[in-house]
C-alpha cells in the first residue's frame, strides 16, 4: 500500500510540475509574440548619427564593425531583396521581419568585430526596432515619410567634393614666383642628408631578428635621429590595424596626465596606448567668446592631426586612430576603485564616467556612452622615458596661458632676431627651421596649444622634433590665428624642403581639404571632421604661401635669405 501511495503522489507532482512549466513557457511566448506586434521604433536622444534612416545607418555601422565582412555584404543583399518580393504590395508584414530578424541574428552570432574585438550578438548594436525600420524603408513607398518625435533633431554631417575649393586662391604673380625660386634652387640643391641612426631600443642588430618582433615594437626600432616613421614602413600599417582591433587587456590612469580625461589601455600585443573620449559631436564650434585654453580636448582632432601630418609629409606626429570602446567590458572591467567610483547611469540609460585629472573631470564633465559605446582617439604609445628619454622643450611662440599677461612675442617684430637667432643652440642645429615647419602644421589645422614640443634624449640636441598631444586642433574654422605663424613671420625663414611641399599641395588636382577628407574615410568611425574644417586647410594653406611671398618682398627679392636649404 505505501508502494502504491508513493507512486500516486509521485503521479500528481510530476503532472503539477509540467503544468508549471508549460504555463511558463506559454507566458514567456505569449509577451514575446504581443512585443512583435505592438513593435514601434524607439529613436535613442543621445544616438550620434543614425538619423532618420536609424536601421540603414545601424546596419551599414555593423558592416564596418565586421570589416565589410562577406557574409555581412551577402545577407544585407539577400534580406532586402527577400524583402521586396514579398511584399510586392508594399504591405510590411511582421512575420516576415521576425523571421529575417532570426536569421540575420543566428547568421551574425560568433563573427569577430574589430571595434570590439570580442564575440557579440547582432542585438548589442542594432535592436529589433531599428531592424524593423531598416525593413519598412526598403519596402515603402518613396513618399512614405516615417515621422520622429519633434524634440529630436539629429545632427547629420555631410562631405562634399573639395576638386575645386570655394576660397580665395593664390594670385598668379605669387604663384610665378615661388615656381621660379624652387626651380632655381633645385638645380643647386644641397644633397639630402641621411636620416641618422635607428633608435634600436629592442635590441635587433641582426636583420633576420626582427620579424619575430610585434609590430610596435619594430615601429619603436625603425625611429630614427631625423624621422620619427616612415610612410612606407610596413609595421606602420601594421600598428594601425593593430590600435583599432587589438582587445583591452588592462587599463592605468594618471592623475597628474593633464587637465583633461586620458586612459592608458594595455593592448593584448603587449603595446600601451592612450586613449581620450569624445566630449562633443564634430559639428560643436568653439564659441569665440570662450577662453582658448579653457576648451574641451576633442577625440577627433588627435585623428586628424595625424592624417593632416602625413598628408603634408611631415610624419612628426605619432600614429593615431579612432575606434569605439565598450565602457562596462573595456574600461569598468579594469578600473581601479577610484575610477569605478565615477561611474554611472544616466536617466536615458547610458553609462557615464568623469575620470580623473586635474580639472575637467567631475561630474558637469562626465563622458557618456550610448549606451555604453562611446568613440576615443586611440594613439600609439612612444618609446619610455626609461629606456630613451624624452626631452621636453619649451617653444618659444607659446602663446601667454595667463589672462592678464601677454606673450614676450606679442607686438614685438625683432622677437626672433632679439633673442631666437642670437641663440647660439639655434645656429648649430635644425631646430629653428623644425618650429618654423611646427607653426606651418599648426596654423593650418587652427592648434594654438603648442607650449612644448619633445625630442628623444638618445639623439641629444640636433635630432627631429615629434609633436603629440593635438586635441585642441579643428577649433574655430572660421577664424585664422595668425599668432601661431608669428615664427615664419618674424624670422622670414622657412625650409626648403617645406616650401616645395606646400606649392606640391596647393598644385596638386585633389585639394588639400579633399587629401584630407579621403584619408579620414579609412576610420572607423565618420565623419570625423565638419566640412569647414575641410574648406578651413585649404585657405590657411594659401595663407602661408601668402606669407613667404611677403617675406622674400620685405628682404627686396633675396630668396636666399628667407629659403634655407639645410638637407632635411
Amino acid at each position: 500500500m505505501r508502494y502504491k501511495e508513493r507512486l500516486v503522489f509521485l503521479f500528481i507532482g510530476a503532472w503539477f510540475l509540467c503544468s508549471f512549466i508549460g504555463v511558463y513557457i506559454y507566458r514567456i511566448l505569449s509577451t514575446v509574440d504581443q512585443q512583435q506586434q505592438q513593435t514601434r521604433i524607439v529613436f535613442h536622444r543621445r544616438d550620434p548619427g543614425l538619423g532618420r534612416q536609424s536601421g540603414l545607418t545601424a546596419l551599414r555601422l555593423w558592416s564596418r564593425l565586421v570589416a565589410h565582412n562577406e557574409t555581412a555584404s551577402r545577407l544585407t543583399e539577400e534580406f532586402l531583396e527577400e524583402a521586396m518580393v514579398s511584399n510586392r504590395s508594399k504591405a510590411v508584414d511582421l512575420e516576415l521581419i521576425g523571421e529575417l530578424w532570426k536569421r540575420f541574428r543566428s547568421e551574425f552570432q560568433g563573427l569577430e568585430s574589430p571595434i570590439l574585438p570580442r564575440k557579440l550578438g547582432i542585438d548589442e548594436l542594432i535592436s529589433w526596432g531599428h531592424f524593423v525600420e531598416y525593413v519598412k524603408d526598403m519596402v515603402s513607398e518613396p513618399d512614405e515619410v516615417i515621422e520622429e518625435p519633434e524634440d529630436i533633431n539629429p545632427v547629420v554631417v555631410e562631405y562634399e567634393d573639395y576638386s575645386e575649393p570655394p576660397y580665395r586662391a593664390l594670385s598668379k604673380d605669387i604663384l610665378d614666383l615661388l615656381l621660379k625660386i624652387t626651380r632655381e634652387m633645385k638645380e643647386v640643391r644641397v644633397p639630402r642628408n641621411d636620416l641618422g641612426e635607428r633608435l634600436n631600443i629592442h635590441h635587433t642588430h641582426k636583420r633576420k631578428t626582427e620579424h619575430v618582433l610585434p609590430a610596435w615594437r619594430r615601429l619603436q626600432n625603425h625611429m630614427r635621429r631625423h624621422q620619427l616613421y616612415s610612410s612606407t614602413d610596413p609595421a606602420l600599417d601594421e600598428v594601425l590595424h593593430n590600435l583599432r582591433i587589438q582587445p583591452i587587456t588592462g587599463l592605468e590612469i594618471k592623475p597628474d596626465s593633464g587637465t583633461q580625461n586620458k586612459l592608458f589601455f594595455r593592448l593584448k600585443d603587449g603595446s600601451r596606448t592612450l586613449a581620450k573620449p569624445k566630449r562633443m559631436p564634430i559639428d560643436i564650434e568653439t564659441p569665440p567668446e570662450r577662453y582658448q585654453f579653457d576648451d574641451f580636448e576633442k577625440f577627433y582632432a588627435e585623428v586628424a592631426s595625424f592624417h593632416l601630418d602625413r598628408i603634408m609629409g611631415f610624419n612628426r606626429v605619432p600614429p593615431v586612430v579612432s575606434r569605439y570602446i565598450n565602457l562596462t567590458s573595456e574600461v569598468r572591467k579594469f578600473a581601479s576603485y577610484e575610477l569605478e567610483k565615477t561611474f554611472y547611469k544616466s536617466l536615458e540609460g547610458d553609462i557615464c564616467f568623469f575620470g580623473i585629472c586635474e580639472q575637467f573631470c567631475d561630474t558637469p564633465f562626465a563622458v557618456c556612452g550610448t549606451p555604453d559605446l562611446i568613440p576615443v582617439s586611440m594613439a600609439f604609445y612612444l618609446p619610455s622615458r626609461t629606456k630613451v628619454g624624452r626631452l621636453s622643450w619649451e617653444n618659444p611662440w607659446k602663446q601667454s596661458y595667463c589672462r592678464y599677461e601677454r606673450a614676450p612675442w606679442e607686438g614685438d617684430d625683432l622677437y626672433c632676431h632679439r633673442y631666437v637667432l642670437s641663440d647660439d643652440f639655434f645656429h648649430r642645429t635644425r631646430r629653428l627651421l623644425d618650429i618654423i615647419d611646427m607653426a606651418v602644421f599648426d596654423f593650418i589645422q587652427g592648434n594654438l596649444d603648442r607650449h612644448h614640443y619633445h625630442s628623444f634624449e638618445v639623439f641629444q640636441n640636433d635630432s627631429d622634433i615629434f609633436l603629440y598631444d593635438n586635441g585642441r586642433a579643428f577649433a574655430r574654422a572660421y577664424r585664422d590665428d595668425f599668432g601661431i605663424l608669428m615664427p615664419l613671420t618674424q624670422c622670414c625663414m622657412i625650409r626648403f624642403s617645406t616650401l616645395e611641399r606646400l606649392l606640391g599641395l596647393y598644385l596638386d588636382r585633389v585639394s588639400l581639404g579633399d587629401k584630407l577628407r579621403i584619408s579620414l574615410e579609412d576610420e572607423i568611425v565618420r565623419p570625423l571632421l565638419a566640412k569647414r574644417h575641410l574648406r578651413a586647410v585649404n585657405r590657411r594653406l594659401v595663407l602661408v604661401l601668402e606669407a613667404v611671398y611677403d617675406c622674400i618682398t620685405a628682404a627686396d627679392g633675396d630668396y636666399k635669405k628667407v629659403i634655407r636649404d639645410d638637407g632635411y
